[in-house]
């Protein structure tokens, strides 16, 4: 697997201007390698023929983007390409100035990417505006087409996060107690194992004009699923240190245990509290016949967890009765190992934590695999990206491992976040085994900060453990688009 990002790499110079004209400055002095049309190297070619789409390849022990053309591509993206309507302390907006410069959008857009181009940056990443990107269309260009095009990567319409509005499937952190768990009502995960998910994905992927227009592009890498602010527990685990410390997202295989196994009204709905035609919550069964497949005994589960669970279904009911099913999180079960448990599971007992830490894997499979299978029936020539990114978008370190394990085997390119709570050769621990390419989508300059990778102990502890388990043994594809710790856009004038 490759990592491809700015300080592994330092190619920030070597993707300079294609085409030295379109430079409003004088270029960089300085030898620069021969590229193709779309920034790939004509020096690193494959010895496979040019397919026309972006595609990925190993050479030697790294893996590659490759171009339309067949050459290796090291990709350098900005993120949010696009203008600003706020007012700031100067009475104006971006947008003012822009038009007050150029005049016309379709004049300036241009002369962002050329901007973009000339400083080392050779993709459009997402939430860009459409001018940006080499798919759109203006009467004034000449032949009514982007002048300064560029490969761009896009996302998806979010089909983790907005089939919860139509009541495609639901959300399961509603489904929490919120006497025992106050606060979470924000947060969003998709009960992945809802039939309704896998129809509602496919059904978007189908009807995704935006998807219709960029698959046959030579300029389009791939396609981002979900944006990960709004996928609550693909972000930061436990397994690393981050900045701020201690922030971590819920462990999913805990939210399935204690979440409730039906819910009769959709709070997403307008009007809202809309009844559910089917109030089951697939998840928490799931888990349910996951244990079950396991232990052959409600016995057996309470001997392994120190529990006193009556059955593997409901007996009095969720939140006061004793089955399985009836699991809320309540203090008074001690085998839980308290509240802090949905981050940590540390004062769990051993067993629990591995068959949650296993149906943690179960269940990230499900999402990327049902989300892959929708979008490879429509674009199966494109790229196959994943959210946004697995980790935190603040906190700077990546999702657990059992995430980081499904995703190897099913996504094109894994995307995480970097930042100074983290060193390169931590990250390459986890992503080199799960053989799935990695490609540096960059919000901004990225900074290696001295003193970036402090000792910490429960990074220190778990970081073999993540070692292994981030094999991904069913595919052998490349891994990682990584982001800087820079975030927002960009304003270019």
């Amino acid at each position: 697997m490759l990592v491809l990002a700015s300080y592994s790499l330092g190619l920030v110079q070597s993707a300079v201007v294609w085409d030295a004209a379109l430079q409003e400055a004088p270029a960089t002095t300085g030898t620069f390698p021969e590229m193709d049309p779309y920034g790939g190297l004509l020096s690193a070619h494959s010895r496979n023929p040019a397919t026309g789409h972006f595609r990925l390849e190993k050479f030697g022990d790294r893996w590659s983007f490759v171009t339309p053309d067949g050459n290796a591509f090291f990709m350098l993206g900005m993120y949010n390409v696009s203008g600003d309507g706020h007012v700031d302390e100067m009475g104006g907006s971006y947008n003012q100035r822009f038009l007050a410069k150029y005049g016309k959008p379709e004049v300036g857009w241009p002369q962002v990417n050329r901007r973009l181009r000339a400083w080392g940056f050779n993709t459009i990443g997402p939430f860009s505006y459409r001018m940006t990107l080499p798919t759109d269309t203006e009467p004034s260009w000449p032949g009514g087409k982007q002048p300064v095009k560029m490969p761009f990567v896009a996302l998806a319409g979010n089909p983790g996060i907005s089939g919860r509005f139509t009541g495609a499937y639901k959300n399961l952190y509603q489904g929490l107690d919120h006497r025992i768990f106050p606060g979470e009502g924000g947060a969003n995960f998709p009960d992945v194992f809802d039939p309704g998910f896998a129809a509602f994905a496919t059904k978007q992927y189908t009807h995704d004009s935006d998807l219709a227009g960029y698959k046959n592009s030579p300029w389009f890498i791939g396609y981002m699923t979900d944006d990960t602010d709004y996928l609550s527990g693909f972000g930061p685990g436990a397994d690393f240190p981050n900045d701020p410390p201690e922030k971590y997202h819920w462990h999913l295989g805990f939210l399935a245990l204690v979440t409730a196994p039906s819910e009769a009204a959709n709070p997403y709905s307008k009007p809202p509290n809309q009844p559910y035609a089917d109030t089951k919550v697939y998840t928490k069964f799931a888990l349910r016949d996951f244990l079950f497949a396991r232990y052959p005994t409600i016995g057996a589960l309470n001997a392994a967890w120190g529990s006193r669970y009556t059955t593997f279904d409901s007996d009095g009911g969720w939140g006061t009765g004793n089955g399985l099913l009836d699991e809320n999180g309540r203090d008074s079960h001690a085998w839980l190992g308290g509240r802090s448990a949905r981050y940590y599971l540390s004062g769990s007992s051993p067993r629990l934590k591995a068959d949650l830490d296993d149906f943690l894997y179960e269940l990230s499979k499900k999402y990327f695999s049902t989300l892959r299978t929708a979008f490879k029936a429509v674009a199966p020539k494109n790229l196959f990206l994943g959210p946004t990114n697995l980790g935190g978008a603040g906190w700077r370190a990546p999702a657990r491992g059992q995430i980081l394990k499904a995703a190897g085997e099913y996504l094109d390119v894994l995307n995480w976040r970097n930042g100074p709570g983290m060193c390169p050769s931590r990250f390459g621990r986890v992503s080199w085994r799960t053989q799935t390419p990695a490609a540096g989508a960059i919000r901004g300059s990225n900074r290696q900060l001295p003193g970036a990778c402090p000792p910490s102990k429960r990074g220190a502890k778990n970081t073999n453990k993540i070692y292994k388990i981030s094999r991904g043994e069913k595919q052998q594809r490349p891994a990682l688009v990584r982001s800087s710790d820079c975030s927002g856009g960009t304003g270019l004038t």
